[in-house]
């Protein structure tokens, strides 16, 4: 029997499958992009700094659009793939898990937020939004909150989802978690100019992610966790995630106190470089790693319970 067909190389081969499969989607879809973006701009004749940051402006919207057109474009090749379209989505778990996580998501980014701005790193510049522009804003807002959780989702269902009861196949649970996390951490590190603190926050917020899927046997609690942290900051607060900008509801920015010193305040708070850079937020990640670590041992331990019985000799 050939390496490709054995039972116990399949998983590895969907899994690189999938890894590949998406990390090259993503590169050409961002191509296409820059394509378009350029040749419609070519008879305005902008200079490379300014085509840069043209560019960069739409980075993130071509990685959240390439990724549902990927899960779509699975679903659209059922059977080839095993995909079905229940088996991304249905109301149920949406209304019954997403939500929740997304509840808690939304409290920590809420509660860190809350923290620096009585603290101070945080200044409250006001409310972005004009009355006679408030149509136009709210519509661009909307949509990039839309495609912000569609994009965590997707990606959610192919990594704590598809790859994960892949690679359980060869790990325990606790082990899959933590090699899908570094494989999330790589494809991040693939479709964003991303440094040390932000790998790091990325690869807790994937544990976290990784035991809720555990806990729950479900993706989407997760998911909808780590869109309430994402969509807080970005679309509603205007904080940068993965080096993007976007004027959001409320405009807030960071200040350094002059008592402190900058690079002491940059770890703190992430500095330019947004919440998901920071060790304050890292710290949360952790707390939460460990409610739920809880939850899932004590859940483990009430399904298989020690026999403390002894046979008669």
């Amino acid at each position: 029997m050939s390496l490709v067909s054995s039972p116990s190389r399949q998983p590895l081969i969907k899994t690189l499958f999938y890894l590949v499969g998406y990390g090259l989607w993503n590169e050409l879809f961002r191509l296409l992009i820059i394509t378009l973006v350029t040749f419609f701009l070519r008879s305005t004749h902008p200079g490379i700094q300014k085509l840069g940051e043209i560019l960069g402006s739409y980075e993130l919207y071509s990685l959240m659009i390439g990724s549902v057109l990927f899960v779509l474009f699975l679903c659209l090749l059922n059977p080839l793939t095993s995909t079905t379209y229940e088996e991304v989505f249905t109301p149920e778990r949406f209304e019954g898990r997403f939500l929740s996580g997304f509840l808690q998501g939304s409290g920590i980014s809420f509660g860190f937020t809350l923290a620096f701005l009585l603290s101070g790193f945080l200044t409250y510049l006001g409310l972005l939004i004009r009355l006679e522009e408030a149509p136009l804003n709210m519509i661009a807002i909307l949509f990039r909150i839309g495609l912000l959780g569609l994009f965590i989702y997707c990606e959610e269902f192919i990594f704590r989802h598809k790859i994960y009861n892949y690679l359980r196949s060869y790990f325990s649970d606790f082990q899959t978690i933590l090699v899908v996390g570094v494989l999330y951490c790589g494809m991040k590190r693939l479709q964003f100019d991303l440094g040390i603190m932000h790998l790091i926050t990325l690869f807790l917020i994937s544990v976290s992610m990784g035991l809720r899927t555990l806990n729950d046997q479900d993706f989407v609690k997760g998911a909808g966790f780590w869109a309430g942290i994402l969509i807080i900051f970005h679309p509603l607060l205007s904080l940068p995630i993965f080096g993007q900008e976007f004027q959001g509801v409320l405009l807030l920015k960071y200040q350094a106190p002059q008592n402190l010193n900058p690079e002491t305040v940059r770890i703190i708070t992430g500095g330019v470089g947004g919440p998901l850079a920071s060790c304050s937020l890292q710290l949360l990640l952790l707390i939460d790693i460990f409610k739920i670590f809880r939850q899932v041992f004590k859940k483990n331990k009430h399904r298989h319970p020690k026999n403390k019985t002894k046979e008669n000799l």
